[in-house]
Order: structure tokens, then sequence, then C-alpha cells
């Protein structure tokens, strides 16, 4: 099967060439720029959306701005990405284009969502929701995906589960939508971090039956990435060297140290600690230069537990996922729920959660188990 691709979308650049209506030849440019960056042409995607724009033609910049803004949130450029969704909002408004203000402020809330900011990413989904003009299905996907991937980067697994499983409900396989791997692949990175292995196999064989024939490569690289973290040791390491092959091919920064970051906390469960911390590094590295608070931390805190000293000291804490490993340290300097969650800016109910993993995989039945476990490690290792 042929990829989407330049070769494939080439001609639907020069499709507005023989239209003698201006206007409706730079909305196509625009339409079609969209469409290419949903299959990451993304180069090819920029130029006709520049394009499109030659004299301003008012009615459509809200939507190439909003466009645009997207190309800049999957490639990198997040303050660029910014302040094309906040204009595009702004135009789109002054427009009276409901459509194109959600567009714009469900980037605005996905930008929140990476940076680890919940008051403003929740506030720019809830104008988003206001400006929807009907029961509009994929509008509100893309809002609760947004929830998914925000919770999910807060260390709230069972709440991105909710959010994502709502999608699920109203998802028809049989249609094409790009976002899908996005937020499957998140739905099935929760599943596996709340030991429900097997719906995570569930959702990423509909994942890969839907789009496998036409997958892009960041699509193939979430799928093999999803793949890694489903499969035990040593099949996990193929599949991550597989997706970080495929992303390669595509300019996406935050997809690519997500999977770095998986890989690198499963090398340091398998004891692979200096192997971990490669991509571990790397993938911290890429989270501070984007801005990403909530995904760096936890790069770092998987860092901190490839110390010999903590593998030393706490035997079973390569069992431990990163939020785990945490709140297991805090909990083991006698520090309560209540102050473990203000510390981790978690719930309570979140806080119990994780100890309890704690408690099964260290093979505790308390608190003072688990602080003579931990010993002098746990506050000498707080980050």
């Amino acid at each position: 099967m042929v990829q989407p691709g330049r070769s494939a979308t080439r001609p639907v650049a020069g499709a507005a060439a023989p239209t003698s209506n201006r206007s409706v030849a730079l909305e196509i440019l625009a339409i079609a720029g969209r469409a290419l960056g949903s299959i990451e042409e993304f180069e090819l995607s920029r130029e006709l959306l520049e394009r499109s724009l030659d004299g301003r033609p008012t009615r459509i910049v809200p939507f190439v701005l909003a466009s645009q803004a997207e190309l800049d949130l999957r490639t990198g450029d997040w303050p660029a990405a910014r302040r094309r969704a906040t204009e595009a909002a702004r135009l789109a408004r002054v427009g009276g284009q409901a459509a194109h203000v959600q567009m714009a402020l469900v980037t605005l809330a996905r930008l929140d969502a990476m940076s680890g900011d919940d008051a403003s990413c929740r506030g720019h989904l809830g104008a988003a929701r206001a400006s929807f003009t009907s029961a509009d299905d994929r509008a509100m996907t893309q809002a609760a995906s947004v929830v998914g991937l925000l919770e999910l980067g807060l260390g709230h697994p069972d709440a991105a589960i909710t959010a994502l499983e709502a999608i699920w409900d109203m998802d028809k396989p049989s249609e094409r939508d790009a976002s899908r791997a996005l937020w499957m692949g998140d739905l099935i990175e929760a599943y596996v971090r709340t030991d429900r292995r097997s719906d995570a196999v569930v959702a990423l064989s509909r994942l890969r039956s839907s789009i496998d024939g036409s997958a892009s490569p960041g699509e193939r690289a979430l799928m093999a990435r999803c793949r890694g973290l489903i499969e035990s040791d040593p099949g996990f390491e193929s599949a991550f060297e597989e997706a970080l092959s495929w992303h390669d091919r595509v300019p996406a920064p935050f997809e690519r140290a997500r999977t770095e970051l998986c890989y690198g906390e499963l090398l340091r469960r398998a004891r692979r600690r200096q192997d971990a911390r490669r991509w571990l590094r790397a993938a911290q590295a890429t989270f501070l230069a984007l801005g990403s608070r909530p995904w760096a931390r936890q790069a770092e805190v998987e860092l901190a537990a490839t110390t010999e000293s903590t593998r030393s000291t706490v035997p079973g804490v390569e069992e431990l996922t990163s939020q785990e490993l945490e709140v297991a340290r805090r909990v083991a300097t006698g520090a309560q729920n209540r102050e473990v969650a203000a510390a981790l800016f978690l719930s309570p109910k979140t806080i119990e959660f994780h100890l309890g993993n704690v408690f099964g995989k260290l093979g505790v039945r308390s608190r003072t188990e688990l602080a003579n476990r931990f010993g002098a490690a746990g506050s000498r290792l707080l980050v």
C-alpha cells in the first residue's frame, strides 16, 4: 500500500491553481495544508498554509493560524504554537467562527496539558466546550483526549482512563481519524500503569486494526512504544528500538521523549541502570527544553532511581514505577498521605492507590516496615 506522503499529496498542492475565484483557491490550499499536517507531511503542510495567507484573506486566517499552531505544537515550537492559537481564537471570536474558536482553544488546552498547567488547561477546555454549536463528537473527543493526557502527565492514570474510555465508547474504528493513535496510546499507557495489561492488549489490537494499513511514521512509533510497554523483558527492547527508528523519520520531540522515558523506565526496572540513564537523560533534556514540567519530573525521578545507593539499599525497588517510587520515598520519611499529595500535586486517594501498589511490590505490610526498608535512603534520595 502506498504510504500517504509527499508523492501522494503533491497534486493536492496545485489543486487550487485552475480555480478562477482566488478566495476559493486560498481556502483549498488551507484545507490541503491542514490535511497534510494530519499525516505528518509537516514541511509541505507549512508551505501550503503559508501560501494560503497570501493577501491575508480574513475569512480563513483563524483556520490557518489554528492549523499552524497545531503544527508548531507537534514539531516542538511551543511558544509559536501558543501565540498563533491565541491569535486564532481572538480573530475567530471577532468573526463569529465558533468552530475555529474551538480548534484554537483545544490546541491551547493541549499545550497546557503537556506543560502540566491543570487550571489553565481546564479553563481553555471549558471555553472550548462553550463554543460548540452542536453535539460535535469530534470536538468532544478532542477535549476528552486532552484531559486524559493531562491526568496521565500528572500521575493520575485512573483519571486518565476515565476520560479516555469515554472516547472509546464514541469511537468508530471504521472511520480514519488521525488523532486516534494519540489518545489510544495514552489509554494503553494508563492501562499498563494500573496493571490492566489485558485491557491494554485489547486496545492495542483495536488501534492496530484501525490504522495499521495506512499508519504514518509517528503512529507506527506510538504503536511500537505501546507494544514495548505491554511486552515483558527482554521483548520490550526490540519494540522500543523500532519505535525510536520511526521517530527518526518525523520531528515530534514530545512524543519521542515519551518513548525514551518509557524505555528508560523499563530498562531501569530490568536492572540495566547504565542503559536506562542514556534514554532518561535524553527524555529529561527534551521535556525541560519544551517546558513540560510533569514529564521532566517523571524523568528526574526515574534517573534518581538508577543510583547504586537506591538499588543496593532498597531491594525490590526496581519493580516500582516512578510515581510509586516517589510516593514510597516520601512516606518512608514519615510524611502522611495528605502531605505527600500536596507535595506531588496529587489527590490523597491517588497516594493511597500508589502506596497500596508499593506495599504489594515490596512485600511490606505497614508504613513502619516501609520506612525500615528504605532506611536513611528515604530522606537522602528525595529529588
